[in-house]
């Protein structure tokens, strides 16, 4: 009885322990398909029911997210050079989810709206 206390115990401390890790990883991807939705559709500047989706995302995501969605929200045919700057470095953090860095390096580059390249990268995200 004892070992199999033992093993349920750690079972249960296993699941507690990874379920905001997962809960985190749904949430960005939500969020990062969200903004590659919008990326895939932007020219020049975010709409206004994007500029709405980036706000809930600013309010809700990670730090790596809360920056893209910043730099989107304040773009003006291409991202400032200080959101550049920290889209760059994002896009370089090895400890991020492939995707959020792939989606801040292509925001990076856009000038008026994300290349072909780039959009067959977001439809992919």
């Amino acid at each position: 009885m004892n070992k199999k206390f033992g093993i349920t115990l750690a079972f249960m401390l296993s699941i507690a322990i990874s379920a905001p890790f997962s809960s985190q990883a749904l949430a960005e991807s939500d969020s990062v398909q969200k903004m590659a939705k919008i990326v895939m559709h932007l020219n020049h500047h975010p709409g206004k029911q994007d500029k709405q989706v980036l706000n809930n995302i600013i309010e809700d995501g990670s730090a790596a997210e809360r920056s893209i969605a910043s730099a989107l929200l304040n773009m003006e045919h291409k991202v400032s050079p200080t959101d550049k700057a920290k889209l760059v470095k994002i896009s370089n953090n090895h400890d991020l989810p492939d995707n959020t860095r792939e989606l801040a390096m292509i925001v990076s580059k856009i000038n008026h709206k994300a290349s072909a390249t780039d959009k067959q990268k977001l439809q992919g995200m």
